[in-house]
């Protein structure tokens, strides 16, 4: 029978001299065999430790990377779309520009230029230009009553006549309130828009062939000048009557030949009519009914001495 020497045992298992003391006997192998228990219970233990850091490890690095995947698609879609935008705003102001160049075309080159041109834009021709040619244009061709409009009335003096009647319109009716000529915002307002219609009709006219090269320093002043004359000249001859309201007692029955004569040979009237009613008759002696007649000859009154000086130049050459 074996004998057994009491020894020092750990959870680890038997010391060194407890084996010593084992040895020879039963129990050795059984200590042996306890301790490889524990040390491979300790070993799958601790690798199960580290297999579950790993797949923490693991895991979180795959979330780590699909967050910053996620972040690079976010910031590149950002950045197209940006992009995307910057390019859709150049190509929209790039076509609202040609649109605004275009814009003006017609208006160059169907009406201005039909019109005998304009000083501004250095297509304007003093000795070919003529005041009654422009005004039959606007009033009948382009079908624009600028300063005066007309109808075929019923005459209530002669029953069952038939009168051209005579009237201002547009301008004359829109623009005839005098308190509008003298105050300072109201004027300052209306030649700011005039500016600003006028240089764009330069800036459109500049990217045309058929208008001459212009000088800017010389385009902008005499672009000032037009709208300085042009507010004088609206403001002497809408100020020249007394009143607007139309009432009986400004309803005046005259030949042609008389209005012109009335007016100051400025506009011939009988031409004018003649043109607007492609003839049909029209003479010196036709009679029309003249309303506010002191608005026709405003016309010749508010003209400014420039412009004067230029009918008696052609007056002379004529």
């Amino acid at each position: 029978m074996d004998t057994i020497i009491p020894g020092h045992y750990n959870i680890g298992g038997i010391e060194k001299e407890d084996r010593l003391a084992l040895k020879g006997s039963g129990l050795e192998q059984l200590s042996y065999d306890l301790s490889y228990q524990e040390t491979k219970q300790y070993h799958r233990e601790h690798y199960k430790v580290q297999l579950q850091l790993q797949n923490i490890i693991l895991v979180v690095v795959v979330v780590v990377v699909v967050v910053v995947v996620i972040v690079v698609l976010v910031v590149v879609a950002i950045l197209v779309v940006l992009v995307l935008l910057v390019v859709i705003v150049v190509v929209v102001i790039v076509v609202l520009k040609n649109k605004q160049y275009f814009a003006g075309r017609p208006l160059l080159t169907q009406v201005i230029q039909k019109l005998g041109g304009w000083k501004v834009l250095g297509n304007w021709k003093n000795g070919t230009w003529d005041l009654n040619t422009v005004m039959q244009k606007v009033q009948s061709d382009f079908g624009v009553p600028a300063f005066y409009s007309y109808t075929i009335q019923l005459n209530n003096k002669i029953e069952g006549e038939k009168i051209i009647s005579l009237k201002p319109t547009t301008l004359g009716q829109h623009l005839f309130r005098r308190w509008f000529y003298y105050s300072g915002w109201m004027v300052k307002s209306y030649k700011k828009l005039m500016k600003i219609i006028g240089k764009s009709l330069v800036r459109d006219a500049s990217a045309l062939p058929q208008f001459p090269p212009m000088n800017e320093n010389l385009t902008k002043q005499l672009l000032n000048q037009f709208i300085n004359d042009s507010f004088t000249m609206e403001k002497n001859m809408l100020t020249s009557a007394r009143e607007f309201w139309y009432n009986p007692s400004e309803y005046t029955k005259m030949s042609l030949g008389n209005l012109t004569t009335y007016t100051g040979g400025l506009i011939d009237w009988t031409s004018q009519i003649a043109y607007l009613l492609d003839n049909a008759g029209i003479n010196a002696s036709t009679e029309v009914l003249v309303v506010q007649k002191k608005y026709f000859k405003g016309w010749r009154e508010a003209a400014l001495p420039s412009w004067m000086e230029y009918r008696r130049h052609r007056s002379a050459s004529d």
